[in-house]
């Protein structure tokens, strides 16, 4: 989450556990363009996944990945 944060377009990236559903978590991420987006993906199939050292990975299941594109935000009132 930290080295993905720290991508140049990086609005967001949150891993979230799901509290209706144990054993389900949320990845969250928004990024500033399209074209960030591809740079993240990108850079994610260069670098290995795990780092040397760390704890072994959750078992991924199932995926699903849903791509949202926003023309516009603002506040709610």
């Amino acid at each position: 989450m930290r080295a993905s944060c720290a991508e140049g377009g990086c609005l967001g990236y949150v891993f979230a556990a799901n509290p209706i559903e144990p054993g389900r978590v949320v990845l969250f991420e928004s990024w500033e363009s399209a074209d960030a987006l591809a740079a993240h993906a990108g850079a994610r199939a260069a670098t290995p996944a795990i780092p040397a050292g760390a704890p072994p990975p959750v078992q991924v299941r199932s995926s699903a990945i849903t791509r949202y594109e926003i023309s516009g935000s603002g506040p709610l009132s």
